[in-house]
C-alpha cells in the first residue's frame, strides 16, 4: 500500500517537474520583457534629462543675454 503511494508521488512529481518548467519559462520571458522595458524607460529617462538640462542651458544663455 505504501509502496503505491511512493509511485504516485513520483508520478506526480514528473508532472510537477513538467509544469515546474512551464513556470520557469514563462519567469523567463518575463523577465525578458522586464529587461527590455527597464532599458526602454533608462533610454527616455536620459532623454528627459538630456532634455531639461538642454532647456535649462538655454535658459542661462537668455538671462547671460538679458544680463549683458
Amino acid at each position: 500500500m505504501q509502496f503505491k503511494g511512493t509511485k504516485l508521488k513520483q508520478s506526480n512529481n514528473v508532472s510537477g517537474g513538467e509544469d515546474l518548467f512551464k513556470w520557469i519559462k514563462k519567469l523567463a520571458v518575463l523577465k525578458e520583457s522586464s529587461i527590455i522595458m527597464e532599458e526602454y524607460l533608462t533610454r527616455r529617462r536620459l532623454f528627459f534629462w538630456k532634455d531639461m538640462i538642454s532647456d535649462v542651458m538655454i535658459s542661462i544663455r537668455k538671462l547671460k543675454v538679458i544680463c549683458l
